[in-house]
């Protein structure tokens, strides 16, 4: 009876254990995400804090490493980021060009399609534009969307080097 008794609470704990991680399954993942990610930082900046470890406490040598890393990392940031906004510039500046293009190609579809005996009336044409302005119309809140979603994992970026710090400092532990 004891056995049985014992299976129950089993089966009832994991049960439990179940609903509470698809209910939280979210946070669950945002939690193994920033682990897996200052898992990265750690791993680039282990080499540094093993050569500074040889005269420094672990400790100091941990931070040392993931702020140095930490730092070129932001630097890099720094030193792209006028070539990004550059290319962004130079496309925003093609965009009407590429616009006659695709006006011109629409055109030279019209054409081709009338050689072959395919009616545009102005319902087909108007109903044509319709449905590209809706796709592009889509495509501006995904765009938008994406951004706000890399500024919300941003987050994941900061807590990075935190983690790191601790995984780096106390690997030996952890192993």
């Amino acid at each position: 009876m004891r056995e049985r008794t014992k299976r129950w609470w089993i089966a009832a704990l994991a049960l439990v254990g179940a609903l509470v991680l698809a209910w939280a399954w979210e946070l669950v993942w945002q939690a193994v995400t920033q682990l897996f990610f200052g898992l990265l930082v750690a791993l680039a900046a282990l080499p540094l804090a093993r050569r500074l470890e040889t005269r420094l406490k672990p400790g100091l040598a941990a931070s040392l490493a993931v702020t140095s890393l930490s730092a070129s990392a932001v630097l890099s940031l720094a030193l792209l980021a006028p070539l990004l906004i550059s290319q962004i510039r130079q496309l925003t500046a093609l965009l009407p060009g590429l616009y006659a293009t695709a006006e011109g190609l629409v055109r030279q579809g019209e054409r081709w399609l009338a050689d072959n005996g395919v009616v545009m009336d102005e319902g087909l044409k108007q109903n044509l534009l319709h449905r590209g302005q809706e796709l592009l119309g889509a495509a501006a809140p995904t765009v938008l969307a994406w951004f706000g979603g890399a500024a919300g994992n941003l987050g994941k970026w900061l807590l990075a080097p935190m983690f790191a710090f601790y995984f780096v400092r106390d690997r030996k532990l952890i192993g």
